[in-house]
């Protein structure tokens, strides 16, 4: 059976005893488990926006009048209600929002060490990523791997930078 690769260098073997499995398997998976990395990554980022939203909401109405009306977005729909019926919905809210944060977390990991196999058992690299090269000062600060810095900065958090003129140096 001839192999999809073709040449020399083409293909590497998977070590499982299945066969061989081609270069272009090897990316396509490994290209599929980053997308999946981070579709996973843009949810949580989602959630977690969603989460610093409520608990702004809810440190607010806290401080309001139980009697005092507010609106609330209700399946598309704008509803009045007093703060005292709309405070409790919201703080359950939140609480199915950190529920379900958890997993999704823990499925992010799992992809990560997914990602992070692959790449060891089949020795690949990124883009511009040399072989014998030291991992940056910002991978170990932050605790990223190559393959998560393409997903910096988080979606929840802002990257800040500064520019001074040359005169400032």
């Amino acid at each position: 059976m001839a192999e999809n690769g073709g040449g020399p260098g083409k293909s590497s073997r998977s070590g499982t005893g299945k066969g061989a499995v081609s270069t272009e398997q090897v990316t396509a998976g490994f290209r599929r488990l980053r997308q999946e990395q981070q579709g996973l990554a843009s949810k949580a980022a989602e959630l977690e926006m969603e989460l610093d939203e409520h608990g702004l909401v809810i440190d607010t109405l806290k401080e309001a009048d139980e009697t005092r009306k507010c609106y609330r977005m209700v399946g598309g729909l704008l509803v009045e209600r007093i703060v005292k019926e709309v405070l409790p919905a919201l703080e359950n809210y939140k609480e199915q929002i950190q529920k379900t944060t958890e997993p999704l977390a823990q499925q992010l990991q799992a992809k990560r060490n997914e990602l992070n196999e692959l790449r060891v058992k089949h020795n690949l690299r990124l883009m511009g990523e040399d072989e014998n090269q030291q991992p940056r000062k910002t991978q170990k600060v932050l605790g990223l791997r190559p393959a998560q810095l393409a997903c910096w900065p988080p979606r929840n958090q802002s990257l800040r930078v500064a520019f001074y003129p040359d005169s400032h140096f």
